[in-house]
């Protein structure tokens, strides 16, 4: 299911692009883009809320920052814990909605991104950090 924020924030009607061309510009595009973080922690819609980011890269280590401070809640009297991505995703499958917007260099427009999308982004993200 769709969350409601990309329901409302539709598309627009662009010219369509090869799939390796469109993901080399998002890419290329995302990396510098403001970035909108939209969270629901669980079913109620009380607990919706937003975060902003400068760029992609930040708000996905916003997003392994929103599980660090889950765990730190969870047990306060663990100095130190370690998580994998297994771990990390589960909590984000558990959270009631989480979308994001990446602004888009054409227009200042935003474009909507889903829970699997900002997984996927994560995995890339935490694996680059690991190579360098």
């Amino acid at each position: 299911k769709q969350p409601c924020w990309l329901r409302a924030a539709g598309c627009a009607g662009r010219p369509a692009r090869s799939p390796h061309a469109r993901d080399a510009h998002r890419a290329m595009a995302a990396a510098a883009a403001h970035t909108i973080l939209l969270c629901q922690f669980d079913e109620a819609r009380e607990s919706r809320t937003f975060f902003e980011y400068d760029d992609v890269s930040a708000a996905l280590d916003g997003v392994c920052q929103l599980y660090e401070q889950s765990l730190k809640t969870a047990s306060p009297d663990v100095r130190s814990q370690s998580y994998d991505v297994a771990d990390l995703f589960r909590y984000v499958d558990t959270l009631g909605e989480l979308a994001c917007m990446v602004q888009s260099g054409q227009g200042g427009t935003y474009v909507p991104h889903s829970r699997e999308w900002i997984k996927e982004q994560v995995f890339k993200h935490l694996k680059s950090q690991i190579q360098s």
